[in-house]
């Protein structure tokens, strides 16, 4: 019998077998196999193992077998990869078994997964992934790309399980949730006692990201916890060893809310905001008015954000800012 030979697709009698949960065949296959033939014969030109297709499918008897110690020495190299496939495919069963081998350092096989996924190996991965290619990036070790994916797909337990067990700041993934508009999870975030104030890899706060989106509800639910409003996006930072240059130097949530016409935002933070704060710039939020694309399309919606701003104070310095400030 040829153990090493595959399909058409590229699926070897192994993967076959436990893609489709069955355990006894898995196990029959593997101990048929010479040690020299297992690691080739598991493999495919994308990267996947048996392993990781049981986990994607959520066949968990497949997983901890795998996982034995018998065949620690094939299967182990890729776990965490199957630690990020199972969060993005919502099995709890298997994340919860993963994350508790006692023999899984992860700090030492993030650098294996760092040198896995470069290049190829790495758009093979998230072609495989279904092509969830949302980020663009991903900063940080596979365990902040786990929980990534199971905010792409929206499981809220998985990330919450997630961030309970490993050492990731909550106000990282607390900014990622508020970017994709889920205010449970954002709630529960944030009595787990995440920084509300957390600056991103854009220099950006959840607040921020909320105002930028038109997210109300996450803006109320984050001035009622004290968020600092008027915090405001640098012009550059350092993060994990690197410079982040920001697009936005100076910009603050009021700054955001009105560059992109948010009446209901603007209202609700204009009592906590300074109207007359300045841009790296010199960009005022009246001046951010100016550039809202809504004015043409919403005019009277605009003249109200326009005359709420002059009623609270709005300050116009100079001729120049006066013209781009007139609504026609």
């Amino acid at each position: 019998m040829d153990h090493v030979k595959s399909n058409k697709d590229g699926y070897s009698s192994i993967m076959l077998a436990a893609s489709r949960g069955h355990k006894k065949a898995v196990r029959a296959l593997l101990n048929y196999c010479s040690p020299t033939d297992q690691k080739f014969k598991l493999k495919r030109k994308n990267g996947f193992m048996g392993l990781i297709m049981a986990s994607q499918n959520g066949h968990s008897n497949i997983v901890k077998m795998l996982l034995d110690e018998k065949y620690s020495d094939i299967q182990h190299y890729y776990a965490e990869i199957a630690l990020i496939l199972a969060a993005a495919n919502g099995h709890r069963h298997i994340i919860n078994y993963i994350v508790r081998l006692k023999n899984l350092n992860h700090e030492l096989s993030t650098n294996k997964l760092n040198n896995l996924l470069k290049g190829r190996h790495l758009i093979y991965f998230y072609v495989g992934l279904g092509g969830y290619m949302y980020f663009g990036y991903f900063y940080g070790n596979v365990d902040t790309m786990a929980i990534r994916m199971a905010i792409c797909k929206g499981f809220d337990e998985i990330v919450l399980l997630l961030a309970d067990h490993f050492d990731i700041d909550k106000g990282s993934i607390l900014s990622l949730v508020v970017q994709f508009n889920n205010y449970s999870l954002a709630k529960k975030l944030i009595e787990r006692e995440a920084d509300i104030n957390f600056l991103d890899y854009d220099g950006m706060t959840p607040l921020m990201h909320a105002c930028t989106h038109g997210y109300l509800p996450i803006v109320k639910l984050l001035l009622e916890h004290n968020v600092e409003v008027d915090e405001s996006i640098p012009g550059s930072f350092v993060k994990q060893g690197s410079v982040i240059t920001c697009k936005k130097p100076g910009y603050t949530a009021l700054m955001l809310a009105c560059e992109k016409g948010y009446f209901d935002i603007i209202e609700k933070l204009l009592p906590y905001s300074n109207i007359n704060a300045k841009s790296s710039k010199g960009m005022r939020p009246l001046a951010c008015f100016s550039r809202c694309s809504k004015k043409t399309t919403h005019p009277e919606q605009c003249k109200k954000i326009l005359f709420m701003l002059l009623e609270n104070g709005a300050e116009i310095p100079g001729q120049v800012e006066k013209q781009r400030c007139v609504i026609s």
